[in-house]
């Protein structure tokens, strides 16, 4: 008499080494997935800071003064903090700028996880200087 063998399903051994598998891909790919978050939140701060440069300009181009933008529509509210790029859903990043006349500088401040970024603040002025706080320099970080 031949007894059947039901062998069906996966053997402990089997499912500890998908396990480990599994793990060590995660190991790898989840550190390069916040890079690559972070990566893209700093894009987007740089992004918004030159469109906002531009708007700086158009405004400068009109007025003949810089220090009128931050509630150039007249409804009491800051248009700077109003603006597309200012109001990202997640709020990785804070803008703040000062102007007067003639000069205006513009700075992303990083919130949240994004404080941890290798650039910090970036910044950019009338003179177009771009900056960056952090321990990577501007250089990389533009």
């Amino acid at each position: 008499m031949k007894l059947k063998s039901d062998n069906q399903g996966f053997s402990l051994i089997e499912l500890m080494i998908t396990v480990a598998i599994i793990g060590l891909l995660a190991a790898v790919a989840y550190p390069s997935y916040l890079q690559h978050i972070q990566d893209s939140w700093r894009e987007s701060a740089r992004l918004c800071l030159l469109n906002m440069t531009q708007q700086l300009e158009r405004q400068y181009a009109a007025d003949l003064t810089y220090s009128g933008w931050g509630d150039a529509d007249g409804d009491g509210r800051d248009d700077l903090l109003t603006s597309d790029c200012a109001s990202d859903g997640d709020m990785a990043t804070r803008y703040r700028f000062q102007g007067d006349v003639t000069l205006y500088s513009l700075q992303a401040v990083p919130l949240g996880s994004q404080v941890s970024d290798q650039c910090g603040q970036l910044g950019i002025d009338r003179q177009g200087q771009k900056t960056a706080t952090g321990t990577a320099g501007a250089q990389e970080c533009w």
